[in-house]
């Protein structure tokens, strides 16, 4: 009997090679319709998930949210049901792409929620932490096909947290069905960062709400271009569906209400 390790069973030196794995077949454009169907369905979630994102961040809805929030989560289940449709082939061979089929759809997750806030952003590492952990044990549990190496389980675990860091986002601002409260804040400065593909716009402010002490808030290039120094912005807080508070900045109407 051949030895076998938790990251699935090792080769026997002796045995001859295979003409080929079937994921190997798979990562070729081969295999079985259902495994073929599957790689063209998570491959189109993930390609479908950055525009419909950028999409929710402009026009945020709950219906948006929930999709968002199961897209991962149908890409888990897909890579658990046809691991094989989930190979992908780089420079040292074919390799697991699940955590790399995540990537896109947990970014998209981020990119929902881009111009709000929360005041704590620490807080939702919590369930990053425990999303980590879950995902380490599901590696372990499927490792011959989900996670079969260490780097893989690692990866996905890392994915994972993710996950749990943006989901708890989605959940607490999308969700949140609050008017909010609006706190002026009068603009003390304004600058700009550049990233590789980028702008970043920001305001600089006084203590206002919350905020104890003098920050910069990230702002839309709009907002940004439409307030000068000097000029109230209006900060507008809300509770958040999971009571870590969250807000937004924008352009005063008519007349600015009071604090």
């Amino acid at each position: 009997m051949q030895p076998s390790s938790v990251f699935g069973r090792r080769p026997d030196p002796s045995a001859p090679a295979p003409v080929a794995a079937p994921s190997e077949i798979v990562a070729d454009g081969g295999g079985s319709d259902s495994m073929l169907a599957a790689r063209r369905a998570w491959q189109a979630l993930c390609v479908l998930s950055i525009p419909f994102g950028a999409y929710d961040a402009v026009w945020p809805s709950f219906l948006g949210a929930v999709a968002l929030l199961a897209t991962p989560i149908a890409i888990v289940i897909m890579a658990a049901r046809w691991p094989d449709s989930f190979i992908i082939q780089t420079r040292g061979g074919p390799r697991p792409g699940i955590p790399y089929a995540l990537a896109m759809p947990i970014a998209a997750m981020l990119c929902a929620n881009l111009f709000h806030a929360q005041i704590d952003p620490w807080w939702p590492l919590i369930p990053a932490a425990i999303l980590a952990c879950v995902g380490v044990g599901v590696g372990l549990s499927a490792a011959a096909n989900f996670c079969p190496d260490l780097r893989t389980l690692l990866q996905f675990a890392l994915a994972c947290g993710a996950y749990g860091y943006a989901a708890f986002a989605v959940v607490d601002i999308q969700f949140d069905s609050s008017a909010g409260s609006v706190i002026p804040a009068q603009v003390l400065g304004k600058h700009t960062t550049r990233n590789r593909h980028s702008y970043n716009y920001y305001l600089e402010l006084p203590p206002w709400g919350p905020r104890t002490r003098p920050n910069n808030v990230e702002v839309t290039s709009t907002t940004y271009s439409a307030l000068q120094i000097g000029d109230t912005v209006c900060m507008v807080l809300h509770p958040g569906a999971l009571t870590l508070p969250w807000f937004t900045a924008k352009v005063c109407d008519g007349t600015t209400p009071a604090s």
